[in-house]
């Protein structure tokens, strides 16, 4: 019984990683190492109950759903034909994103580059987060990917520092410029940022409009700073940089808390 939850567990990881465009998209989108996702998706090895939780979590699954027969499974499972199933004015809204974000990757071209995302914390009062952002263009589009270190999370990680990436679509309208996020299953967030003169700005100064995970599902709205960095991988010490500080904290600097214009 045990050796047929691992085929069990084999293949319902395989029915979920379909649905992404390919296995090093969705290797990117979980933070694994596409061989050895690969390895997960052919049986040759198994993922920790650690992995496992990372993986089940990104599809709003539990450990336990990963090891059901896969008639139980399926509907436990995300449906991945949902858009064939929205109202036609939804689905050419969404339509009309996508074809804006490829129409405005040359204005967007200039932002590109490396961040600190600075916000204030609606759960954690008098609190400052720090993350890292890099903002790039591919396959025709905006795009960017976040990377959050949460020090409370000790359960996620070895060293008590649990890291997790979002990934937004960014496009550009009239004067504002838009982050567009799904990478958390059943959340959606937006951020919208107020550019600056470019090649020579160092700041981007915006708010974020989400929901939150837990309780009466409180929708917020939060200042956000994006603070440019030099062009060039992610280093260590940019994610050691990252973070919660307190709102005072010389580490986030004068400046960058008088633009997020905080009122405690």
């Amino acid at each position: 019984m045990k050796n047929q939850s691992i085929y069990y567990l084999r293949d319902n990881l395989r029915k979920l990683i379909e649905m992404h465009s390919s296995v090093s998209h969705a290797a990117s989108a979980l933070d694994i190492n596409r061989q050895q996702l690969n390895k997960y998706l052919v049986g040759t090895s198994t993922p920790s109950i650690r992995t496992l939780a990372t993986i089940a979590s990104y599809f709003n699954l539990t450990v336990d759903d990963m090891f059901l027969p896969p008639d139980k499974f399926a509907r436990r499972a995300p449906n991945p034909d949902i858009a064939e199933h929205l109202p036609d004015f939804t689905t050419e809204a969404l339509r009309a994103i996508v074809q804006r974000g490829t129409a405005v990757q040359d204005a967007l071209a200039g932002y590109c580059g490396n961040y600190f995302r600075i916000s204030s914390s609606p759960n954690l009062p008098y609190k400052i987060m720090r993350a890292y952002t890099r903002i790039y263009q591919e396959e025709g589009l905006t795009l960017a990917t976040t990377v959050e270190v949460h020090s409370a999370c000790q359960l996620h990680a070895r060293d008590g520092r649990f890291i997790r990436k979002l990934h937004s679509l960014v496009v550009s309208v009239g004067d504002r410029i838009y982050f567009l996020d799904a990478s958390q299953r059943m959340r959606l967030s937006a951020s919208i940022f107020y550019p600056e003169t470019i090649p020579k700005f160092e700041f981007l100064r915006g708010s974020e409009m989400s929901v939150s995970d837990t309780g009466l599902r409180k929708i917020y709205q939060i200042p956000v700073l994006l603070q440019k960095l030099a062009n060039g991988p992610l280093t260590k010490s940019q994610v050691k940089a990252c973070g919660f500080f307190d709102s005072d904290s010389p580490e986030i600097g004068d400046e960058a808390l008088r633009r997020l214009n905080l009122e405690w």
